[in-house]
This record gives C-alpha cells, structure tokens and sequence, in this order.
C-alpha cells in the first residue's frame, strides 16, 4: 500500500495544544502524501500555542481504530487533561496495535490506556511516573522509538517523530 493510501489521525486537546508539535507533524505527514484527519472532544477550530488553529473534523469518540494506520496524539499543557478522557483512553487503547506517537504531556494519555507496558517511552517530566505505574520505562530522551510506539519529549522533535511514523507505515 502507497503511503497516499494510508491514513493519519491527530489527536488534538480541546484547547492549548502545542502548535508547534501539530504544524510541524501534519506538514512532514501531508508532504508524504498521507491523509491526515483531525480529532478532539469537540469540533471546530481548537485553539493551542503560539496562535496556532488546528479544525477538529471529527470527534474522538466517533472515531474506528480500522480507519487510520497511525494515531499521533498532540501534547502540550491542555494534554494534561486527557488521560481522564474516557472516550481518549478508550481510542488508545483499540489502536495500541497500531502506529501511534504522542508528545510531551500526551504520553499520559498512552500510560492511562496501558499502551506503554513493556515499552520505553519519553515525553514532558509530568508522565514520568504515570509510565511507570502502567509498567512502561520512562527514559526522558528527546525521542524513543519501541516497536510501533513513538514518543517525543516536546516539539522540538516534530519533524523525528513524523518521519518515525511515516518509517513504521512504510515497514
């Protein structure tokens, strides 16, 4: 299958997600050809750092695991958050087989959905110990790639972390 066949879901927060960690994801993602869909807990424009306007298309909890190849969760203060999001953790959980990346405070969401067992992850210092609770190793490195599962401790590793997960697609 042709990276422009395969399907990209970003998981944003309601409000107050990393602009930087969305642009500079959906701009290495769209560059390759991939389809990529916005998801929140509401629709419409979200609104996160530095003025960034990610348009959420669909809701999280209208959202199947067998219509995206790879889920990418977006961090940044309105992540933290997420991890209680029932309709959040839920989704996790069914694409956990799946590529999937999360950022900073969005590897909370991966902890509370027990996608990092017997991975090693990093993002912001916050997840450290919700990592280790959900039997994962946290390693605070800028990036961790364990099988399918790709974390990035901030923004600053955007553009790693999507060429990660467009490597995993293509593998």
């Amino acid at each position: 299958m042709a990276l422009a066949d395969k399907k990209v879901l970003i998981v944003v927060p309601p409000q107050d997600f990393d602009g930087d960690e969305f642009e500079m994801t959906r701009k290495v993602l769209q560059s390759k050809g991939l389809r990529v869909t916005v998801a929140s807990t509401a629709l419409g424009p979200r609104r996160g750092t530095g003025g960034v306007t990610a348009k959420a298309e669909t809701l999280i909890k209208d959202c199947k695991s067998y219509d995206y190849d790879a889920v990418i969760f977006i961090g940044g203060p309105g992540a933290r958050a997420m991890p209680q999001n029932a309709d959040v953790t839920k989704f996790a959980e069914d694409v956990k087989y799946k590529t999937i990346g999360a950022f900073s405070a969005a590897v909370g969401v991966l902890a509370a959905a027990k996608v990092v067992e017997n991975k090693r992850v990093t993002g912001e210092r916050s997840v450290a110990e919700p990592v280790r609770k959900a039997k994962g190793t946290y390693t605070g490195q800028p990036l961790e790639i364990d099988g399918k599962v790709i974390t990035a401790e901030s923004g600053r590793y955007a553009i790693h972390l999507a060429n990660a997960v467009i490597s995993s697609l293509q593998a």
